[in-house]
């Protein structure tokens, strides 16, 4: 969301912080689809496709939610390209940080980084 002539001193106030927010908040993750997992803060201590710029870069889907990702055995993404070298070694950084987290629709997973 952007701000448009004519909103409210309330809504463009808030849409000056937004990014401010965005940086510094993190995100409670539950079972829906409501937290990005790339973009959003959700587990560590910067964006995913910040701390992963190697894979991010290649993948497939972008914008997608952690409950797609997560939801499965397997992460479930895939990339343009072969992963290798250093996008490898990312790769099986991101594989070893999210793996361990189960979502299901009574528990909630929040990420103290």
């Amino acid at each position: 969301m952007k701000k448009q002539p004519g909103d409210s001193h309330f809504w463009t106030g808030l849409m000056d912080v937004k990014v401010l927010f965005l940086e510094k908040g993190k995100f409670k993750v539950n079972s829906e689809n409501q937290t990005r997992f790339w973009e959003d803060l959700w587990i560590g201590q910067e964006p995913l496709n910040l701390q992963f710029l190697g894979p991010y870069r290649i993948a497939r889907m972008k914008n997608v939610s952690v409950a797609s990702v997560v939801g499965t055995t397997l992460l479930n993404m895939s990339s343009r390209r072969a992963l290798l070298g250093e996008k490898l070694r990312d790769w099986f950084g991101l594989d070893a940080l999210v793996l361990p987290i189960k979502l299901n629709d009574n528990e909630e997973f929040f990420f103290y980084g």
